[in-house]
């Protein structure tokens, strides 16, 4: 039995629930924002993953090394070089998988309450929507993968590089501030958003 004033959440299959409809409607406002920011990641960064790159009037040409691409252009005696693409990603993904680094575990850290458990259910909710509604992302199939950083930067961060090796396409979380994960995401050109 709940303590008055305590919020109790309702677990239904993978989704966190709420009894209580104030806090119902702060949980659609948060699921349509991480819908809407997960759609606009995803769409709009996704074709920056191509495999050549334009520059000037001319295409670069095969790869020669891992980073180096010689120039198809004749005249042309210098070498290109072009961020590696990392070797875990699809050029045109039919399934696009967002890693979610959370904290499940903990309840409260520095004596402010954590919103994991809300936030993990408003995610599992939004990715319904999506694979549900064919016009948001037609032909393509959301999934996402679970972390647990119990609250720590250490661990996080050791999540962070877990998610990167599996190969998914995005990264929500951790909770807080997020700087050397983001970095570590940066290099990979994963996009990552803290909550």
């Amino acid at each position: 039995m709940p303590i008055e004033g305590q919020h109790q959440l309702y677990v239904k299959g993978d989704h966190f629930l709420s009894p209580n409809p104030l806090k119902l409607s702060l949980h659609n406002i948060l699921v349509k924002t991480i819908l809407y920011t997960l759609v606009i990641v995803l769409v709009v960064l996704t074709p920056a993953f191509a495999q050549t790159t334009s520059i000037g009037s001319f295409k670069a040409g095969p790869t020669i090394g891992r980073n180096v691409t010689k120039p198809t252009t004749p005249e042309r005696t210098t070498f290109i070089t072009t961020p590696a693409a990392p070797t875990t990603r699809k050029p045109s993904p039919k399934e696009l998988t967002i890693g979610y680094i959370t904290t499940l575990n903990i309840t409260r850290k520095h004596g402010l309450p954590l919103p994991g458990r809300l936030i993990s259910g408003a995610l599992t909710y939004a990715i319904d929507v999506v694979n549900n509604d064919s016009n948001i992302l037609p032909d393509t199939e959301l999934k996402f993968e679970l972390a647990e950083s119990h609250g720590e930067e250490n661990i996080s961060l050791w999540q962070t590089s877990e998610l990167i090796k599996k190969g998914v396409h995005a990264i929500i979380g951790p909770e807080g501030t997020c700087v050397h994960e983001a970095m570590l995401a940066g290099v990979y050109n994963i996009p990552m958003i803290s909550y």
